[in-house]
């Protein structure tokens, strides 16, 4: 399949089940750009993948069809120091020549120097009668000669194709420099190395986005969102609180009234999810700002709203604490009480809660805070060999180099019988990909499945996961404990290299020696923890993973070199795996003097 006939398929796929969120005249533009030469639509396809802006185009073929459906604009830019910059850099010291500029030097100081010197005069027109014609105008006569046609993406067509893709790949985000593309072509190359994905029903019910309006307001949020970022990085924060409070009222009149039991996994694809993000960014303003009351009553409301981003309940709760205890010392420790005491509040940001109540706290009998575990730590002394701030730490250690503190990590344990992989979390994930394949993959839930070359459900990283294949993966915890796992693992074998949640760099037997040294109940409690709160999860886990079959030990090891430390969300994973009896330590590497 060539790259534009995975777009034809996008389209077609789309007015197939979801026209209703097109006007006619839009219809009929998909229509007649389907209809357009190959090469026509290949070139438009190439220009999606790019970032937006005016180009010169290698060859003007087959181009015009894309001008006439106003798909691309050809009039070229109204800014004289944007047009400059399509030069090449020859090109560009020739016009410097004509207006007595010396070539040599850098584009951007030559493009400067050319505004400076033709905003100054003025050409005489010979001709008598006529006008003067500015040098400006001059210059950009000559610089037109010399680019010849420089087209880009029409800005209203564009909007129509990512709205497009909104819509095609389900997207909560907002579809920049056809980065939703990158998929679809990978997974259509025509070569020995195609990308093979997992074989699955596609579910599209129309009803995700039920009508066109509440759709635009739901593309128009992801626009204003992306808008707010830019704000944002360039540091104009009282443009984000502009841009957000009629946001913030409308926001605030979705979540009054509505409770938790309305909560789905599309409920991703609504309004309302949209406005809660923007809605901390308005928090950030606000604190940058340093408008402390007004962003305590915005955490608040994020609070105590039950429906969207719950999964940010320790952020805000955290926030919360920390503006509140400047004003008051019981307040705080109240809101941090409330933290622990909700469900959502989990990982990292529930151990930095705890800390935080432990320092309130200190001296109050009536606050009882639990120990925390101790963390083993093994110390090993190596020569650093290269300087600090020089990319990675690099060692030498019993006359031998490493490139990093992970491979002198694997190293030093396989001097003890262990066998181990530098995972951070891939053994771990894809373990479950392997274990809990069927149910990952199950396609009777609907509309997480929407095209052919997802590599997991789209809800997989939602609150939601869990909860819609609870009994499957209960029923599969069970068998696990009752020492089934090797029989799951050889199921998964004709699935072996398709694009999935499984990192197939780790082999077999690696996952057998993983297994057999974890045994059935530690393995079964590991990846009830994981799978419950996948999404949480899936960070902050150790280094290494390590096993000796001879001994039938596992464990995980976080590396550390002398001055890093470890993070909440790495200690919380070090005390899950030691409340599951599952050996954990940091191996700090002390740097030889």
């Amino acid at each position: 399949m060539q790259y534009s006939e995975q777009l034809d398929t996008i389209i077609a796929t789309v007015l197939e089940h979801e026209q209703h969120l097109f006007d006619q005249e839009e219809i009929l533009l998909f229509a007649q750009y389907m209809s357009l030469l190959e090469e026509t639509k290949t070139l438009h396809f190439r220009l999606l993948n790019r970032k937006y802006g005016w180009i010169r185009p290698q060859t003007n073929e087959f181009l015009q069809p894309l001008v006439d459906l106003e798909i691309l604009d050809s009039h070229g830019p109204s800014d004289p120091k944007e047009y400059l910059g399509l030069l090449k850099l020859d090109e560009l010291y020739s016009i410097c020549k004509v207006y007595g500029i010396s070539g040599g030097g850098k584009k951007v100081s030559l493009i400067e120097k050319l505004l400076h010197r033709t905003s100054q005069q003025s050409k005489l027109n010979l001709f008598k009668g006529a006008k003067k014609q500015s040098l400006a105008e001059d210059m950009i006569q000559k610089t037109r000669k010399k680019l010849g046609l420089v087209v880009r993406l029409n800005e209203k067509r564009l909007l129509l194709f990512q709205r497009l893709f909104v819509v095609y790949f389900r997207s909560t985000s907002w579809p920049e420099d056809g980065k939703f593309l990158t998929d679809a072509i990978l997974s259509n190359l025509n070569s020995e190395n195609k990308r093979v994905f997992v074989p699955y029903r596609i579910c599209r019910n129309a009803l995700v986005f039920p009508d066109r309006s509440r759709f635009m307001h739901y593309f128009d949020l992801l626009l204003k969102e992306t808008q707010i970022l830019e704000l944002m990085e360039s540091k104009d924060y009282q443009s984000v609180l502009s841009a957000t409070e009629t946001l913030h009222l409308e926001w605030a009149h979705q979540i009054i009234g509505r409770h938790s039991s309305q909560l789905q996994w599309l409920s991703h694809l609504t309004s309302g999810w949209i406005l809660t993000r923007i809605m901390e960014r308005r928090y950030d303003a606000l604190f940058k700002l340093k408008d402390f009351e007004e962003a305590t009553l915005l955490l608040k409301e994020l609070i105590h709203q039950p429906l969207f981003y719950l999964r940010h309940r320790g952020r805000w709760y955290e926030e919360l604490a920390r503006l509140t205890e400047k004003k008051s010392k019981s307040e705080a420790i109240q809101i941090c009480a409330s933290a622990l005491e909700d469900a959502w509040v989990k990982g990292g940001r529930k151990r930095a809660i705890l800390k935080r109540l432990q320092r309130l706290g200190k001296g109050d009998p009536n606050i009882v805070i639990p120990k925390f575990l101790e963390i083993p730590e093994t110390r090993i002394h190596a020569q650093r060999t290269n300087a600090v701030g020089a990319g990675r730490v690099q060692y030498l250690f019993k006359n031998l180099d490493f490139d990093s503190p992970e491979s002198l990590g694997l190293y030093y344990y396989s001097l003890f019988g262990y066998n181990g992989v530098h995972s951070e979390g891939t053994m771990l994930s894809s373990l479950f990909g392997l274990l809990f394949w069927d149910c990952i993959y199950d396609d009777s839930i609907e509309n997480v499945f929407v095209m052919p070359y997802q590599s997991q459900p789209l809800d997989m990283r939602t609150e939601f996961f869990y909860l819609s294949r609870k009994q499957s993966i209960d029923q599969r915890l069970d068998a696990i404990r009752q020492g089934r796992a090797f029989e799951i693992l050889n199921k998964t074998d004709p699935y072996r290299n398709m694009v999935s949640v499984v990192h197939w760099d780790y082999s077999k037997e690696d996952m057998e020696g993983v297994i057999y040294c974890l045994g059935d109940k530690r393995l079964a409690d590991l990846m009830q923890v994981y799978v419950k709160d996948y999404m949480t999860r899936s960070g902050g886990l150790p280094d290494l993973c390590c096993w000796n079959q001879e001994t039938r030990e596992f464990k995980f090891i976080e590396v550390k070199s002398q001055n890093d430390r470890l993070s909440e969300e790495q200690r919380d994973w070090i005390e899950t795996l030691q409340q599951l009896s599952i050996a954990c330590e940091v191996l700090k590497i002390i740097d030889k003097d």
